[in-house]
């Protein structure tokens, strides 16, 4: 196997680890992966005026 990221989050007098260490988690894994970044906005599309 070839890991490209490896996560570790340890947090002091944290409780559980859904409550403490797994948001911290998300928040570098979404980083990592670019996840839930500012959306790009598509171009605008101009119709030609036709002639009449």
């Amino acid at each position: 196997e070839d890991p490209r990221i490896v996560v570790v989050v340890i947090v002091e007098q944290g409780g559980f680890g859904a409550g403490s260490a797994a948001p911290i988690t998300r928040k570098i894994l979404e980083a990592a992966f670019n996840i839930n970044q500012a959306p790009v906005e598509a171009a605008k599309v101009h119709k030609p005026q036709t002639a009449l």
